[in-house]
């Protein structure tokens, strides 16, 4: 494999590290698909929509990016709330 891999072991190209890189990214990206496969299944058939035509197509994609995006938002919202919460536990005496 010809690449120019300079890792922290004096510039040699270490082929097991790169087919274990190879294959994180093959399962990263089939994870990816799998879940916008998915989502893009579920937000069809809830919505119940058809595309009949090249506009359709395109207005469908607004509508399921923009509903991609507003749970991007939920999900960071909550993960930022429970960052900030007081996780320390409360001993009061009864």
């Amino acid at each position: 494999m010809v690449s120019c891999c300079f890792h922290n072991c004096g510039g040699f190209c270490n082929d097991e590290s790169d087919k274990c890189k190879q294959n994180a990214a093959t399962k990263i990206a089939l994870f990816l698909f799998f879940v916008i496969a998915l989502s893009t299944g579920y937000f069809f058939m809830s919505n119940n929509l058809k595309v009949e035509s090249a506009g359709d197509f395109f207005d469908v994609g607004k509508v399921y990016f923009s509903w991609v995006g507003s749970a991007i938002k939920n999900i960071a919202a909550i993960t930022s709330n429970v960052i900030h919460m007081n996780w320390s536990s409360n001993s009061t005496s009864v």
